[in-house]
C-alpha cells in the first residue's frame, strides 16, 4: 500500500475522501466488492468447459447403462436412509446410532431391513426388530 500511496495521486485522493466521510467509505466498499464479484464471475464464465444449459449432463444421463441407473437408485436409497437416521438422531430418537457405529467398526451393517439390496428399504425403527444385512 505504501508504494500505491507514493505513486498514485488517485489513491491518495481516495484515501482522503474515505477518511472524511463514512458514506465515501461505504461507497468504496460496495464498489470494491462489486468489482471483485464481477471479476470472479467473468473468470468462472471464461474457464468453464460445460456446455450451456446442462446439455452435457443430460446427454450423459441418456447414455447411462442399466447398471449405472441401478447404482444411482441404490445410492439414492442409501442416502435417504442415512438422512432419515440423521433426522431422527437430531430429534433425539436416534438411540440406535451408537450401536450402529459400534457395529460398523466391527464390519457389520445394521442399516436396513433387507439383505443385499436397498430397493424399497427404510431406516430401522426403534424397537422394530429387523437387522441383519450384508
Amino acid at each position: 500500500m505504501a508504494w500505491l500511496w507514493e505513486h498514485s495521486e488517485g489513491w491518495r485522493r481516495l484515501v482522503r475522501y474515505t477518511r472524511r466521510s463514512p458514506l465515501h467509505t461505504a461507497g468504496f466498499s460496495v464498489a470494491a466488492l462489486g468489482a471483485a464479484a464481477a471479476l470472479g464471475a467473468t473468470a468462472q464464465a471464461g474457464t468453464t468447459r460445460d456446455e450451456a444449459g446442462g446439455e452435457l449432463e443430460t446427454r450423459l444421463r441418456k447414455r447411462a447403462s442399466g447398471d449405472a441407473k441401478v447404482l444411482v437408485a441404490a445410492n439414492r436409497a442409501r442416502l435417504a436412509v442415512l438422512l432419515d437416521e440423521a433426522r431422527r438422531a437430531s430429534s433425539g430418537d436416534g438411540a440406535d446410532a451408537e450401536a450402529r457405529y459400534a457395529a460398523s467398526l466391527r464390519g457389520v451393517s445394521l442399516g436396513t431391513h433387507s439383505a443385499g439390496t436397498t430397493a424399497g428399504v427404510t431406516a430401522i425403527k426403534k424397537g422394530g426388530g429387523g437387522g441383519g444385512g450384508g
